[in-house]
């Protein structure tokens, strides 16, 4: 750190403002003039012959330099070619807003007014694709006259996800940080922002903080505490003798599901704008009120003492005292914006809850209450006695049991996977309890050696040794100790693999029900993480109650079909697929089973016999294309919607635009309502007895081709096999279809 009249340039340093993780900032005044004041950001020298750490430095002066709001610090130069690379930015005079939090609750206009400003320049910010990612009191600083500045972009990112601090620094800091946080790879910036944002917010209208950080563990236990504390946490709420409209307001932007958030800035400041800040409505009830009782609450003004002790992770003792003692205001200089922010004590709360707005004999009594239950605590525990919060019936409570037969609760965080993971944890041949997001919850876990072991896989159990499955064990040491230990697991997501299925020349391949594209050469890619999944094939035109029925010999004329699983192993080579499913059976006279409840089964029939009518060549895209910008209602997305197709209709066409460099291929993924739409001036659709009852197939993919018989749906196949099995509103890759004219 630099000293009192050391030189940055042309800058005298006054004193240091404040310490983060590329750098400091200094209040300096000009050397030349001492009137002239800037905050100069120096990076720290250590830094300084590293080149990556100097552009993100400088891509930092980048996007302050670009970002013109009258409540966002304003750069004004800056010198990589110093001899201390800085960044000069406007000094703002001032006090940081959570030296004003400490001093208690904040008017409603005043809160209102500030917050309007703080939401403007974030929306401002987000519109220009900059996220700052650590919006906290500390990096808001309060002017004289009312207005508001947002400093410090040291963790900022462009839209395009680029961060501007090392790895391992983008966490920013944790009170203000969403409860997705612990997983950083799902965080979405601006969601990040909002919540940041709303938990400021809840904080100027209670005068406390929401999360604070406690003292005990390690920096990264004591961030993990905050952020256990969020997983499924209610929405904040600063309670029932504010407007209804901002309460409203911060439980939408506070909500713990990312996906039910307020999604922009711009949504903030537009709900601001039109908030009703008069009605207030203690008995409100909000459509985000969760079913389930939380594990935790978030103090608000008016809040009784019973509730703030069940809702806060302390002993009864110590909540009573902090409600009794006094705490005089506290100011402190603004501070600096580390990357983890520093464990900050919790403050304690304010000398009396503030009572809801009817201030009557009831306040009074409610006051008295207080007072006489935090000193009928205060008596117990001077008199030794001890005040167990575990079941009413537990006996003997004065009498702590040995700690060897003590157990305790753990809380395994794991990180590394994404939320929906399939996994499962068991702790000492426990399994957990419950689990909020990415925390596992144990209950009275033996103290010792105890195993950890995480079972990835869908479907999987630590009783089971499928393949797909990967189990994970680590031994971790279990001591006695106060409140919850919280243990780190960091895991990987099972890798994707790729497995060919070969010997598919005709056939429709689907797994787990959804279609998969096989090649010319009867060939097919598939990469999905290990497990097992149900694959079935068919050749023909096969109705979907008799998939399987290879395997029973039962399948009607004209019709293959087989189902099975697919297993992928979570290691180990992966040889080719075969799907072994027969040619279907072209039995004259079989009946093949009918496709709707209106359509009588008509048989399958022996090929034809020649006639002398000739159909026309096989529509091509080029063709199909022109009647579609004619006809949009046969076009894809309309078609399907209205229920004249299904499944792979014009796979692959937008509008009336087949795919590129097919409009001259044979038209297919038709369906046949389609086809006989198509064909209704052209003298319909071609009969099965039209020639060419049978071709040369020549690679391309429509070898089967949609006829009717009797005005009724048919299709032939290039080796002269006919079917009625045929849904109307089906569409698959090998067949097309002609007209008769």
């Amino acid at each position: 750190m630099l000293q009192p009249g050391d030189e940055i340039d042309i800058w005298v340093v006054e004193h240091a403002l404040g310490q983060g993780g590329m750098g400091s900032v200094y209040r300096c005044h000009n050397r030349s003039a001492k009137r002239i004041l800037a905050a100069v950001k120096t990076l720290d020298p250590s830094l300084n012959k590293i080149a990556t750490a100097k552009a993100r430095f400088v891509r930092e002066a980048e996007i302050l330099f670009a970002l013109d709001h009258p409540n966002i610090v304003k750069v004004r130069n800056v010198r990589m070619d110093a001899e201390l690379p800085y960044i000069e930015m406007e000094f703002v005079e001032g006090v940081s807003l959570d030296s004003q939090i400490l001093r208690g609750p904040m008017a409603v206009d005043k809160a209102v007014a500030l917050f309007k400003q703080a939401a403007s320049a974030v929306a401002y910010m987000h519109e220009r694709g900059v996220r700052h990612r650590d919006i906290k009191p500390s990096n808001i600083i309060l002017k004289s006259d009312g207005r508001l500045k947002l400093v410090d972009f040291g963790i900022a990112t462009e839209q395009d996800g680029k961060t501007l601090t090392a790895h391992g620094q983008t966490f920013g800091s944790v009170s203000y940080a969403p409860p997705e946080w612990i997983e950083p790879g799902s965080l979405e910036a601006v969601r990040w922002d909002v919540y940041s944002l709303g938990t400021v917010f809840y904080e100027m209208l209670v005068g406390r903080f929401a999360f604070p950080v406690s003292g005990l563990g390690t920096s990264r236990q004591k961030a993990l505490q905050v952020m256990i504390a969020k997983q499924k946490h209610p929405p904040l709420d600063p309670g029932p003798t504010l407007p209804v409209d901002l309460r409203r307001l911060i439980r939408a932007m506070t909500r713990s599901t990312p996906e039910t958030r307020l999604a922009t800035a711009q949504e903030v400041l537009d709900a601001l704008e039109a908030a009703d800040l008069e009605t207030v409505d203690p008995d409100a009830e909000f459509e985000d009120t969760p079913v389930e009782a939380p594990s935790s609450h978030t103090w608000y003004p008016g809040m009784d003492l019973e509730d703030m002790v069940d809702s806060q992770p302390v002993p009864l003792e110590q909540a009573a005292e902090q409600a009794a003692t006094p705490r005089p205001p506290e100011t402190r200089e603004p501070e600096p914006a580390p990357t983890l922010e520093p464990p900050r004590p919790e403050p304690a709360p304010q000398d009396a809850p503030i009572p809801p707005a009817d201030t009557g004999d009831d306040s009074n009594k409610k006051l008295v209450l207080v007072g006489f239950i935090a000193a009928l605590v205060l008596l117990m525990a001077g008199l030794g006695w001890q005040v167990w919060r575990s079941d009413p019936g537990r006996q003997d409570p004065i009498v702590e049991p040995p700690a060897a037969a003590l157990g305790r609760d753990v809380d395994v965080v794991v990180t590394g996977l994404a939320q929906d993971s399939d996994l499962q944890l068991r702790l000492g041949g426990a399994r957990s309890r419950s689990s909020d997001g990415f925390v596992h919850h144990f209950k009275d876990i033996p103290l010792g050696s105890v195993e950890l072991v995480a079972i990835q896989g869908a479907g999987c159990e630590p009783t089971t040794d499928q393949p797909w499955c990967k189990r994970s064990v680590q031994t971790m040491e279990l001591g006695a100790g106060e409140g919850v230990h919280t243990q780190t697991l960091s895991l990987s997501p099972l890798p994707e693999r790729q497995i060919e299925l070969r010997g598919l020349r005709g056939m429709t391949l689907r797994l787990e029900g959804e279609e998969v594209e096989v090649d010319r050469r009867g060939r097919a890619s598939i990469s999905t993480a290990p497990g097992r999944y149900a694959l079935s094939a068919e050749k023909g035109l096969c109705p979907s109650e008799v998939t399987g029925c290879s395997a029973d010999d039962n399948c009607p004329a004209g019709c293959s079909s087989w189902e099975g699983n697919l297993d992928i192993p979570v290691d180990g080579e992966l040889a080719a697929f075969e799907i072994p499913l027969p040619e279907p059976s072209r039995r004259a006279g079989a009946e093949a089973p009918a496709t709707t409840p209106s359509s009588d089964p008509i048989p399958e029939q022996a090929p034809p016999a020649s006639s002398d009518a000739a159909a026309k060549a096989q529509v091509s895209n080029k063709q199909l294309a022109s009647w579609l910008a004619s006809h949009p209602e046969w076009q894809r997305e309309a078609a399907l919607e209205s229920g004249k197709a299904a499944g792979n209709y014009l796979k692959g066409w937008e509008g009336a635009t087949p795919p590129a460099g097919q409009e001259s291929a044979a038209a297919v993924n038709v369906s046949w309502s389609m086809a006989k739409a198509y064909c209704a001036g052209r003298g319909g659709l071609a009969p099965t007895s039209a020639s060419p009852s049978t071709w040369d197939e020549g690679g391309a993919l429509a070898w089967h081709e949609y006829r009717q018989q009797d005005g009724a749906p048919a299709w032939v196949r290039s080796d002269g096999t006919v079917s009625t099995a045929v849904k109307k509103s089906d569409a698959k890759a090998f067949i097309g279809f002609r007209c008769s004219r």
